[in-house]
C-alpha cells in the first residue's frame, strides 16, 4: 500500500498540469516594478541586447534601454512618465532614429505544435528632451520569439501633448503556433507607425498587461507535454 500511494502522490504534479495548462506563462506580465530611474525593468525582464538582430539600434545609434515607467517618472518633464493600464508601473520604450531602439523580452518555453494566444494592452507615450523628439502619434509592437517575427499589433494614436500622463490604451490580441518544443526570447519592440511610410521613426511607445496562455485547443497537448517531460525524468 505504501508503494501505490507514493505512485498516486507522484502523478498528481502531471495531472494537475493538464488542469492548469492554459495558465498565464510569463512572470510578471503586469509589469510591477521601481519606476525613479531610468533603464531599469520590472523583475523577470530583460533588456533585448543592442547587438540583436531585431533591434534597430545597430543603425540608430544610442543606448537601446526601456524603462520602467510610471506616474511620476522616470521623467515627466520630458514625458516618460503616465498612469499605468492597471498597477502602479508598465513598461516604455523608443524607436528613435537618433537615440536607440529599445526592447524588453523574457524567456518561456513553449509546445512545438500548440497554438497560443498573446494580448497585451499599448499606448503612445511620447518624449521630448534634448536630442529626443519622439513626438510622432502613431505606434505599436512587434513581437518575436527569438529572431523570428510572429506578429504585429496594429497601431495606436495618441494627439495627447508629451507630458500628459493620461494615456490612451488599447488592447491587442495575436496567435502563433512554435514549430518545435523548446525554450524561446519571447520579444517586443515599439516600431513608429511613420516608419511603415519609410519615414524616419522618433516614438515612445507603453506596453502593459502582457498576457500569454494556449489556445483552448491546445491545452491538453501543453498538459502532455508537461506530462512526458515528468515521465522521462522519472526512467
Amino acid at each position: 500500500m505504501k508503494t501505490i500511494k507514493l505512485t498516486a502522490l507522484a502523478v498528481v504534479g502531471p495531472i494537475a498540469g493538464l488542469a492548469t495548462a492554459n495558465a498565464q506563462l510569463l512572470t510578471n506580465g503586469d509589469l510591477e516594478g521601481p519606476f525613479g530611474s531610468p533603464d531599469v525593468l520590472p523583475t523577470g525582464w530583460s533588456q533585448v541586447p543592442v547587438t540583436s538582430p531585431i533591434s534597430n539600434t545597430q543603425f540608430f545609434g544610442g543606448v537601446g534601454a526601456a524603462d520602467t515607467t510610471g506616474t511620476i517618472g522616470p521623467n515627466t518633464t520630458t514625458g516618460v512618465a503616465g498612469i499605468p493600464q492597471s498597477g502602479n508601473s508598465f513598461v516604455s520604450g523608443l524607436e528613435d532614429l537618433d537615440t536607440g531602439h529599445d526592447g524588453i523580452m523574457q524567456t518561456v518555453s513553449l509546445v512545438g505544435g500548440a497554438s497560443y494566444s498573446l494580448s497585451f494592452y499599448q499606448a503612445v507615450v511620447k518624449e521630448v528632451a534634448r536630442g529626443i523628439q519622439a513626438d510622432n502619434n502613431q505606434g505599436g509592437w512587434n513581437v518575436y520569439l527569438d529572431t523570428t517575427l510572429v506578429g504585429s499589433s496594429a497601431f495606436s494614436t495618441s494627439t495627447l501633448a508629451t507630458t500628459d500622463i493620461n494615456l490612451n490604451w488599447e488592447l491587442r490580441s495575436l496567435n502563433f503556433t512554435p514549430a518545435a518544443t523548446g525554450t524561446y526570447d519571447l520579444s517586443f519592440m515599439p516600431y513608429d507607425a511613420a516608419s511603415l511610410l519609410l519615414e524616419d521613426p522618433h516614438i515612445r511607445m507603453g506596453i502593459d498587461t502582457i498576457t500569454l496562455v494556449p489556445e483552448p485547443s491546445s491545452a491538453l497537448l501543453c498538459g502532455m507535454g508537461g506530462l512526458m517531460a515528468f515521465i522521462r525524468r522519472k526512467r
